[in-house]
């Protein structure tokens, strides 16, 4: 839909609008009565949204998190606190919303994350939510809206249909300029991804708000499904390449990442080794590889079918 500016209000469709940002705010307008979809990551952004809202004379009742990941509800904190709104998030993502450090722990089996000194991990302030979200119609100040489950970047998240067609995707789906930026993006289920990617594809929005980039058309948004599977099915296949002799799983992040070029840091690292595992799991679990333990550790191999 062409190169918009970012921290300001773009209009979309009817009342549907975006405050494009690192993380894209959604902003759906009901009188003088606003809807937030995700509040991004530090309170910056919620305050650049929260000034342009005052300025028109909006006042903000309602915020809804796609998902749990800090750069989506940190802001979170911040608009309660100066607006009263009301928080909705999906179910299963409430507990990490409200508790920001079990989400943390995910990557650390549970237990307490250790880091070096100076190390920095996106973690958000909690907030609680008020109501939970479950998949289909629901409606808030007049405002009718569908919720779609669209889980495979995280266990719950959801996104936002409104009457004006236009979908809020949350990360279900990574822009090009995204996918071409990092060699690897954050998902942690492959088969509920593809299945998110059918379900946007079926649905009857006509434009397309991704958690992060521009803004897509239908035409758009096909042609970047296609380019995102593209680029889950090259990373299966050069795991498969990497298996060729059985390795552990840490061999197998170590070769792939220096492979792909991924940045050699703490951060990167925790995030590489989710992303791989999803990967290891849906190959697995879709025959293509075999798994043992062999000296308490994993070894994978490819499966001999």
């Amino acid at each position: 839909m062409g190169v918009s500016t970012l921290y300001r209000l773009m209009s979309l469709s009817g009342s549907s609008m975006v405050f494009r940002a690192p993380t894209n705010l959604g902003v759906i307008i009901s009188g003088e009565k606003v809807i937030v979809i995700d509040t991004g990551y530090g309170d910056d952004k919620a305050r650049r949204l929260l000034k342009e809202l005052k300025s028109l004379n909006k006042q903000v009742i309602a915020i809804i998190n796609t998902h749990c990941h800090a750069d989506h509800i940190d802001g979170n904190k911040y608009l309660v606190k100066r607006t009263g709104a009301k928080v909705f998030a999906p179910a299963k993502e409430i507990s990490y919303i409200e508790n920001p450090e079990l989400y943390m722990r995910t990557f650390f089996n549970q237990a307490r994350p250790w880091f070096p000194k100076g190390t920095k991990f996106m973690t958000a302030k909690p907030s609680k939510v008020d109501q939970k979200l479950a998949e289909g119609e629901f409606e808030i100040n007049n405002i009718t809206l569908r919720i779609l489950d669209l889980p495979g970047h995280s266990f719950g998240q959801i996104g936002i249909l409104t009457e004006d067609k236009v979908l809020y995707m949350g990360d279900a789906v990574f822009t090009k300029e995204i996918l071409n930026k990092y060699p690897l993006v954050f998902y942690i289920d492959i088969d509920s991804l593809m299945t998110s990617f059918s379900k946007i594809l079926k649905c009857d929005a006509e434009i397309f708000v991704p958690g992060h980039g521009e803004i897509l058309t239908r035409e758009e948004l096909e042609d970047t499904i296609d380019y995102y599977k593209e680029k889950i099915e090259g990373i299966n296949q050069a795991i498969l390449d990497l298996l060729k002799h059985s390795a552990g799983i840490s061999e197998i992040i170590t070769r792939l990442c220096k492979r792909l070029n991924v940045p050699h840091t703490f951060e990167q690292y925790y995030l590489a080794k989710t992303i791989i595992s999803a990967h290891l799991s849906w190959l697995v679990n879709h025959g293509f590889i075999e798994i043992e333990l062999r000296n308490y550790d994993l070894i994978f191999k490819l499966s001999k079918k």
